[in-house]
């Protein structure tokens, strides 16, 4: 049940990434795994990896394709709840 939930809840983040006109996928979600970026290019995408970095409750893994950075955001973790989710959402949005 805990994976499905982990599913679910990457697939609903991946939907906000995919209806916010400042980001974008670069990668499917596949399992409880987002992958974005900013559509501004690589500053802006540096930058939200940033913001996440910033702060003491939220981790994404900064990654490079084809030379372009994006972030990952891993929603496998056995103690992640929808909050926890909620909160990486929380912390993109005021950073794009």
């Amino acid at each position: 049940a805990r994976f499905r939930d982990h599913v679910r809840w990457a697939r609903d983040l991946a939907t906000r990434v995919e209806a916010h006109p400042r980001l974008v996928l670069v990668a499917p979600t596949v399992f409880p795994l987002v992958s974005l970026a900013h559509v501004e290019g690589p500053e802006a995408t540096r930058a939200l990896v940033a913001a996440c970095d910033a702060t003491d409750d939220v981790a994404v893994t900064p990654s490079e394709l084809a030379g372009g950075p994006y972030l990952r955001i891993s929603v496998g973790q056995t103690s992640t709840t929808a909050a926890h989710v909620e909160r990486v959402w929380q912390v993109i949005l005021d950073a794009a």
